[in-house]
């Protein structure tokens, strides 16, 4: 648990952890220099499985993340945010799907927003995971708990320059070493508000998120050429593609699917499907929400008619014949 000025919410966090159905544990709480009362607040507890580590100078969230994998002892490793609550029984209901799921090196869980009471419900199975990663991270990092082996054996930490990205960059890291999996309960209770690291980064965060869907494609293609890569990025992105980028996309998609084939790395009929869609999706885009119109885009849109999806509608189709042929465009 990293803790770093969280005097309103610590005692609740580390009450939450204390209380835990499943007791043989320890908790490690590193502080990051604060400059409140949250170091005063830990020191109140009388606890044996209490692990206070104070730094005497702030050196940053993924430092004290990193720090914490190095010196933990148990054969699993669960995270923890100092604003946050975790349910009682989050602990052994992921310590017994780990011990019955010998290929899975990470679990973690739904939750609630505290609050609002609002449920997030994430993507359960390996597959529906590994998808979701494409467009986002679907991985709750305060609820996780994984193997400390996995770590270990292959000399895995976070990524300080992925920050505040971080465990999104991690999660995707450890597909290649093996399995990961969503508990579908309410298992934490996790805290919205305005300074926390991802909403003070988030220009940061954005940017880092698209190198990591990247990162993805790049265990099936690991070299992009400029041109590539560029394409690439405007589609995670959802910029708009215009025809020829499309047939690029194309291309390096069906390189990705013919290497999936021999890796297996994918679902290779959801991530088939995934393709089909997206490339007619952005045949639909280029058509319906153009800023210039001219009469070559109706022979375009007539050789690409069979395949759009969502089909146009007559008017639809009309509207679009009409303003080709007046050169319309789009204030």
């Amino acid at each position: 648990m990293p803790v770093y000025n969280s005097e309103l919410y610590i005692k609740e966090a580390i009450d939450s952890i204390l209380n835990q159905t499943f007791s043989d544990f320890e908790l490690i709480i590193i502080d990051d220099a604060s400059t409140d009362k949250s170091v005063e607040i830990i020191q109140s507890y009388i606890d044996s499985r209490i692990q206070l580590i104070i730094k005497s100078q702030n050196s940053g969230y993924t430092n004290s993340l990193n720090h914490g994998l190095t010196i933990a002892k148990g054969k699993y490793i669960a995270r923890m945010d100092s604003d946050d609550i975790s349910m009682p029984t989050r602990f052994e209901k992921q310590i017994v799907f780990l011990d019955s799921n010998a290929d899975y090196v990470l679990c973690g869980t739904n939750f609630s927003i505290l609050e609002t009471n609002e449920i997030k419900i994430l993507s359960e199975n390996h597959d529906d995971i590994q998808m979701q990663f494409i467009a986002n991270c679907c991985i709750a990092h305060p609820s996780v708990m994984f193997r400390k082996s996995v770590f270990l054996e292959n000399n895995i930490q976070y990524n300080s320059e992925k920050e505040p990205a971080e465990d999104y960059d991690l999660w995707v890291r450890l597909l290649q070493y093996g399995k990961l999996y969503n508990i579908q309960q309410v298992l934490l209770r996790y805290r919205v508000h305005n300074m926390q690291t991802s909403n003070l980064k988030a220009t940061k965060q954005a940017k880092n998120s698209l190198d990591i869907k990247l990162d993805l494609f790049k265990y099936l293609k690991p070299s992009f050429n400029e041109i590539e890569e560029k394409i690439y990025r405007k589609r995670l992105s959802n910029l708009p593609i215009d025809l020829n980028e499309l047939e690029v996309l194309k291309t390096i998609n069906q390189e990705i699917l013919d290497k999936n084939v021999e890796k297996k790395f994918f679902n290779h009929t959801l991530l088939s499907n995934y393709f089909n869609k997206v490339e007619k999706q952005l045949l639909f885009k280029y058509f319906y929400n153009r800023q210039k119109y001219k009469p070559a885009i109706i022979i375009q849109y007539l050789e690409k008619r069979k395949i759009l999806q969502p089909k146009f509608t007559f008017k639809d189709e009309l509207k679009l014949v009409l303003k080709c042929l007046i050169f319309y465009k789009t204030k």
